[in-house]
């Protein structure tokens, strides 16, 4: 591995300096060339259209930061801090280690960071933000059209707030071919935007232990394309969203693709109208799996369910918690098609919900309608307490016997997410 150091005093002034003296147009990377910045505050642009060396998963960039410096990035002059091109074979690492990057947008309209035609991106402990402008991205990720291009991510402890865009717009430029990873212990915070705009997936990915906070939508998932996408949605904290749902699918008219979408142990409050899982209004091959999520509509929530497919979709519900919805808690859309699939509603609690089925859906014989007992009453803390109806009242489908999320889950999410709550 060959360090390039950027900073005050070290060989290299700006990252495009050293990026400039890394190999060339077409020839094969270095192993794990690394760009080191060191502390301090870097106001150029990394433009990595300049040239197009070869890289592989084994020969990557990667830019990290020195020991516990911290580092901030504001271009502050051009439109984007980092911007790529290559339309072959990009692969790029951030990782921070033990040190702090933030990277700060500047120019309304533009993203902070652009992979474009990338196969790659991996980012830890990372903050980017976009200008509080209009149509300003953290994150626009592009990956190619050739089944080659498939991408994958890995973004573990990224952070980022206040883009009135998207905080990652991850998409894919042809409809055949997508996306998979992993996106773990985030912060998606206040953005008019999406928190994530998934535009295709091809693959399976999977968003936990992630909170998604004063959102327009935290998660948009289109599934464009004509196979088969696995979204995975697993202890995550919902809350304050107020202009959207927190996971909304759809499809185009013409296209006959299968997502696989599965929400597990997530929590939901304080989001005003809105619920765990809405559409767009046209059918697709959905294939939808709801456990052991605890869901607090706080009277207010139109939704917690609203559930659109066509007839190969399959709908399976069970321990969860729906609790004080405003309108019906589980709905068959009624956009497009609606719902035309099979449905397995069984195990859970409705508590104080203005009705809680809807369309045709019914509930199964193993239903609670008590109050689900919370520990932490009005401090947002879904504990159940020792006396809670819901304990061991569920099905036991991996995740316990208890209906709602679990406790142990919970912890786990507050420690993945230390300093970013």
């Amino acid at each position: 591995m060959t360090d390039f150091n950027v900073g005050l005093g070290q060989d290299y002034a700006t990252p495009q300096a050293a990026w400039n003296a890394m190999e060339g147009d077409g020839v094969p990377f270095a192993d794990h060339n690394r760009m080191v910045l060191h502390a301090g505050t870097y106001t150029s642009i990394l433009d990595m259209t300049t040239k197009h060396p070869v890289m592989t998963s084994a020969n990557r960039l990667t830019i990290t930061v020195y020991g516990t410096d911290a580092v901030t990035w504001n271009n502050g002059v051009d439109s984007r801090c980092i911007e790529s091109d290559d339309g072959s074979n990009e692969y790029v690492t951030i990782d921070v280690g033990s040190g702090t990057l933030t990277i700060d947008g500047c120019t309304a309209g533009s993203e902070t960071v652009l992979f474009e035609w990338s196969k790659n991106l991996t980012i830890t402990n990372c903050t980017i933000n976009a200008p509080n402008t209009a149509g300003s991205n953290a994150i626009d990720f592009l990956f190619s059209w050739a089944e080659a291009y498939n991408a994958d991510i890995q973004w573990t402890g990224l952070q980022s707030t206040a883009p009135q865009g998207d905080c990652f717009y991850v998409r894919a430029d042809d409809a055949d071919y997508g996306l998979g990873g992993l996106i773990e212990g985030c912060t998606f915070h206040d953005s008019s935007g999406y928190g994530l705009q998934l535009r295709t997936i091809s693959k399976t990915l999977a968003v936990q232990n992630c909170l998604f906070d004063a959102l327009g939508t935290p998660i948009r998932c289109l599934n464009y394309n004509n196979g088969t996408g696995t979204l995975t949605v697993d202890r995550n904290r919902f809350t304050g969203n107020v202009s959207g749902d927190a996971v909304v699918y759809g499809f185009l008219p013409a296209d006959a693709g299968t997502l696989n979408l599965t929400l597990t142990q997530n929590r939901l409050y304080d989001c005003g109208t809105h619920g765990l899982l809405g559409d767009e209004g046209d059918s697709g091959n959905n294939q939808f799996t709801v456990l052991n999520n605890t869901l607090d509509g706080e009277g207010t929530s139109t939704n917690f369910l609203n559930v659109n497919g066509n007839a190969s979709s399959a709908f399976a519900c069970k321990n969860n918690i729906f609790y004080d919805c405003g309108g019906t808690a589980v709905n068959k859309a009624s956009g497009g098609t609606g719902y035309l699939g099979t449905d397995d509603i069984d195990y859970n609690c409705w508590n104080s919900n203005v009705g809680d089925t809807g369309g045709w859906f019914r509930k199964g014989a193993n239903q609670i309608g008590t109050a689900p007992g919370f520990e932490g009453g009005a401090t947002d803390d879904y504990t159940l307490d020792g006396a809670s109806a819901c304990i061991d009242a569920g099905t036991d489908l991996g995740y316990g016997d208890d209906m709602g999320y679990r406790q142990a889950a919970y912890k786990q999410q507050q420690t993945l997410n230390a300093g970013m709550w």
